[in-house]
């Protein structure tokens, strides 16, 4: 198989130099310089060894060659913008999320309302801890990664806020001497075992700069191995132990009879983004998406304070 020795983005500026009849119109439309429109142009005529092109008056006119190669640059231009719209209409029905299992249940209202608006759509939805997620994100494994907000060292990524601050309320599935105190400080759990999220897990990051910020540290503790999509085996979890849990599961585990919510004196939060990928195209399903999510974490606070107020 042989090789062509035409560059094929050099041929895209020519042809549209040719189309436009100008260096400047075609710079604009290539979104480059003139000068690059410029130095692409000779580096094709010095490759294939022919005159292409020539200014007169201001205006590009082409040789004969140039006429020529413009028949086929035009045929691989169209060729191109085909293969384009097919990658477009491939990419746009289907949707590959990663989410955190910390807003597994969220998400997951919203998935429902997606796949009601969207029925032809194959939405893929994998949890996994925040870390993970975005590593597989930045590996384009994912259109959209719903995460907890902290610091991923890397300059990759476009963020939305979908949640300022998602409360872990701490829950016990059996009665406790602890139980009876109105508010509870982290100090004073030190005496009891905690289950906390697996290492690689932001929200356990999250947890244990809080411990570290008032000069206590998690010695005694459990790592919970399960996400909350599986709520019998988190329910299982908790009961060895004291667990930050976030709100919407731990009223669903109250509303069931199956948890006890403790009350801490200060709240813990966690912030939700939506991130993308900075130089991936933007995916209209995906950001339609980010806007049923956003709404669910709404949707979770209303039902949550009225919950809470009863």
């Amino acid at each position: 198989m042989t090789i062509p020795r035409i560059n094929p983005h050099q041929l895209l500026v020519f042809y549209f130099v040719a189309k436009e009849e100008s260096f400047t119109a075609a710079s604009e439309k290539l979104c480059l310089t003139e000068p690059a429109v410029s130095k692409q142009m000779k580096a094709l005529e010095e490759s294939v060894g022919v005159k292409l092109v020539y200014v007169k008056k201001k205006r590009v006119h082409l040789t004969d060659a140039g006429q020529v190669l413009l028949r086929y640059a035009e045929e691989i231009y169209q060729q191109l913008r085909s293969a384009d719209i097919f990658l477009e209409e491939t990419r746009e029905r289907s949707l590959r999320v990663g989410v955190s299992p910390t807003f597994s249940s969220i998400v997951t209202s919203a998935a429902v309302q997606f796949g009601n608006l969207f029925p032809n759509t194959n939405l893929n939805i994998k949890s996994s801890s925040s870390h993970e997620v975005v590593r597989q994100l930045l590996d384009r494994q994912y259109d959209i990664a719903v995460v907890v907000s902290v610091n991923y060292h890397t300059d990759r990524l476009r963020a939305v806020r979908l949640s300022d601050g998602e409360k872990l309320l701490l829950v016990i599935r059996r009665s406790t001497p602890i139980e009876a105190s109105d508010a509870l400080t982290l100090a004073d759990l030190r005496d009891y075992k905690l289950i906390i999220p697996r290492a690689g897990s932001a929200t356990r990051e999250v947890l244990l700069n809080r411990f570290q910020a008032e000069g206590l540290e998690v010695i005694n503790f459990i790592e919970m191995e399960t996400d909350y999509l599986q709520y019998d085996k988190l329910l299982g979890e908790i009961e060895k132990g004291i667990a930050f849990v976030p709100e919407a599961d731990a009223r669903r585990g109250v509303s069931e009879g199956r948890l006890r919510i403790l009350h801490l004196a200060n709240d813990i939060c966690v912030a939700a983004d939506a991130l993308f990928l900075k130089d991936s195209p933007r995916h209209k399903l995906a950001e339609k998406f980010t806007e049923l999510v956003k709404q669910a974490f709404e949707a979770s606070h209303t039902s949550t304070t009225t919950s809470a107020g009863r």
